[in-house]
């Protein structure tokens, strides 16, 4: 079972600069809001489940994940 995180480790560290770069773009476009509410998210992985979990109403989700990226 531990190849299992092991593996999906290795697949994640180099989404971890496509995503850095992703976010700074999108920051970049939507000016002080954006860049404010990507803060606010930690990243862009979190933005984006947010975003997902708000179009199915999942607003638990959005809001754990708010008080996560606070704490």
């Amino acid at each position: 079972m531990g190849w299992v995180f092991f593996l999906s480790l290795l697949g994640m560290i180099p989404l971890a600069k496509h995503l850095r770069w992703a976010s700074e773009q999108l920051a970049f476009y939507t000016g002080p809001i954006g860049e404010a509410l990507l803060n606010a998210f930690g990243s862009a992985t979190e933005l984006i489940i947010s975003i997902c979990a708000m179009k199915h109403g999942i607003l638990r989700v959005v809001q754990q994940s708010l008080l996560g990226s606070i704490l």
